[in-house]
């Protein structure tokens, strides 16, 4: 059974928020649910209609499979090359969120401990 595909990030780091605030703004919640975990995470997951788990490059990598309105912001590359530019921003994005975790201490970029 298909359901709704889903994006779950940190809701606490302000580097995920502003992310999915873009997001917003090129796949509407009518065809993407939005969560944020009420938990650090360590990086984005995406769940797709047949409930396949992704997280990371990999999240990233299927939801613009999914949603490719996402890859017009990287509307200076040639097409061949915006899956890899949009996977370069979300890497310098983790990047940002591990030191604004130890400038701040809020926790995101952070592994849970299980």
């Amino acid at each position: 059974m298909a359901t709704k595909p889903r994006l779950i990030y940190d809701g606490s780091c302000p580097v995920c928020t502003n992310y999915v605030r873009l997001v917003r703004k090129k796949i509407p919640a009518e065809e993407l649910d939005f969560y944020p975990a009420s938990s650090m995470m360590d990086d984005f997951q995406y769940v797709n209609t047949q409930n396949q788990i992704y997280q990371g490059n990999n999240a990233l990598q299927q939801l613009a499979n999914d949603f490719p309105a996402i890859l017009e912001y990287m509307w200076m590359l040639p097409p061949q090359y915006k899956i890899t530019g949009l996977k370069a921003a979300y890497k310098v994005g983790s990047t940002v969120r591990k030191v604004y975790n130890k400038v701040k201490g809020c926790g995101c970029g952070k592994k849970k401990r299980r």
